[in-house]
């Protein structure tokens, strides 16, 4: 099969919000955004979302354990070499978001963490960016991470099964996921699981300001339509300007 490209504007939108930052300030203020820098300032993800109804999961196998992440996981998982700064979690913490694991034989394999107040990159961290604030019956998931030498056994699909059951049941309704164009198997796992395409946020940061700017109805539509044809392996080339 023919690999199908990801739409041109998805890697073209920074370039795009580069440009009307420069019709209110001088070129020469943004000329470091050039020459292949953009993603140290800019954001892009695609926002997904779900509907969440009450539905009964497959019981968990034996040795596994979906919850909340206890004294013994934060431990494990600050450890970890594949672990964040600590800040970043202690950060996160603090804005009131949580943590949810999937152990198995009392060793963390996968994690997602949960905000009830905004949609957010690099929550936790300084070059985070709050992008969209949450009702109350919304929630967003963010941080999904499987340990390398635990992928593709099937965990990522698990946790994220198990996380929508239990929101669903503290009467959460709708839940929003961000994963970048490039990612297939991210992209596989959230069509697996029902999430459609919410819209296009590209995210500026620089220093203390942020500003988020949403691709047009336009290409919210056209970026459906290729997710429809998307399969991982096969539409992974990433456009150039």
């Amino acid at each position: 099969m023919e690999p199908i490209s990801a739409p041109r504007y998805l890697s073209s939108l920074p370039l795009k919000l580069q440009n009307r930052l420069v019709t209110y300030f001088p070129r020469k203020y943004f000329a470091f955004l050039r020459h292949g820098v953009q993603d140290k300032y800019f954001y892009h993800p695609l926002l997904f979302s779900k509907s969440l109804q009450s539905s009964t999961v497959p019981p968990l196998p034996a040795g596994y354990r979906f919850g909340l992440l206890d004294a013994a996981g934060v431990r494990q998982i600050m450890s970890h070499p594949e672990a964040l700064p600590t800040i970043g979690y202690y950060e996160r913490l603090a804005k009131g978001d949580l943590c949810y694991c999937l152990s198995v034989n009392d060793e963390v394999v996968t994690m997602q963490w949960i905000s009830t107040s905004h949609c957010g990159l690099l929550r936790g961290f300084d070059k985070g960016v709050d992008f969209l604030p949450l009702a109350p019956h919304q929630a967003y998931t963010y941080g999904f991470y499987t340990y390398s030498n635990k992928r593709k056994l099937g965990y990522g699909t698990t946790i994220m099964q198990q996380m929508s059951a239990y929101l669903a049941s503290r009467h959460y309704s709708e839940l929003f996921s961000c994963v970048m164009y490039d990612n297939p198997e991210s992209l596989k796992t959230h069509l697996k699981l029902n999430y459609s395409l919410k819209g296009l946020p590209c995210n500026f940061r620089l220093m203390d300001w942020r500003w988020t700017w949403w691709g047009s109805d336009k290409q919210v539509d056209e970026t459906r339509q290729w997710l429809e044809r998307f399969t991982p392996g096969s539409s992974t080339s990433t456009p150039h300007l």
